[in-house]
C-alpha cells in the first residue's frame, strides 16, 4: 500500500467516537506487545497481518495451498 499515513498504523489502530484516527494517540506496539484495550468513547481497528511482507503472504499462501482466483492472472506481473 502506497497511501504514507497506513504506514503509521498500527496492529491495533485507536480511534475516536466517530471514527476519526489520529497517529499521536496511537499506543506503541514493541516487540509483539500489543495493548488491545478500549476506553470509553474509543473504537479500535485491528490489522492483524499489516506488518508482513510481501514474502509472508506468500508463504502462507503456499503452505495452505490457497488457491488464487483466475482474475489474480488477468494481468501481467
Amino acid at each position: 500500500d502506497e497511501e504514507r499515513a497506513r504506514a503509521k498504523e498500527r496492529i491495533f489502530s485507536i480511534r475516536d467516537s466517530f471514527g476519526g484516527w489520529d497517529p499521536r494517540r496511537q499506543r506503541p506496539e514493541l516487540w509483539d506487545l500489543y495493548n488491545g484495550g478500549k476506553m470509553a468513547g474509543e473504537n479500535v481497528r485491528v490489522f492483524p497481518i499489516s506488518n508482513w511482507t510481501e514474502a509472508d503472504v506468500w508463504e502462507y499462501i503456499g503452505a495452505r495451498g490457497i488457491e488464487l482466483p483466475s482474475i489474480y492472472y488477468a494481468h501481467d506481473r
